[in-house]
């Protein structure tokens, strides 16, 4: 092959990568402009992407929408936090003796004998290796 043809060759392919690459993008940005704008990360985005796209909503209520299902988001996750903690508050003894047990089994059955003591004192000043919440 000759140095030209070589040269013929390597522009083709160079021109065929770049023409793929650029149709490649070319869709992309259509599909994008086509998908329903949407707030990525936000709460219930395809339910407020739904909405725009059902009744045609202006930017200002689309706003309003992203705004009230943030909070209803914010609201929920509230719920969530305080049940979570009425119900940690309700087995706290229960965590608690369970707590003491395994500590008493590392005490018993993996401390050597001469290091109970010592492990002791640190249970009695609250430095006991065994933390009491989950």
């Amino acid at each position: 092959m000759t140095s030209l043809r070589l040269w013929i060759l390597l522009l083709a392919v160079t021109c065929f990568a770049a023409g793929l690459g650029a149709g490649v993008m070319a869709g992309e940005a259509r599909a994008a402009r086509r998908a329903p704008a949407t707030r990525l990360g936000a709460p219930g985005a395809d339910y407020l992407a739904l909405l725009e796209e059902s009744f045609q909503l202006s930017p200002e209520r689309a706003d309003l929408c992203a705004q009230l299902l943030q909070r209803y988001a914010e609201e929920v996750e509230e719920i969530r936090q305080r049940a979570l903690s009425q119900s940690i508050a309700s087995v706290e003894g229960e965590l608690a003796r369970v707590g003491l047990r395994y500590r008493d089994a590392i005490r018993d059955h993996v401390l050597p004998p001469a290091e109970r003591q010592r492990f002791d004192e640190l249970a009695a000043r609250g430095g006991a290796p065994l933390p009491s919440e989950p």
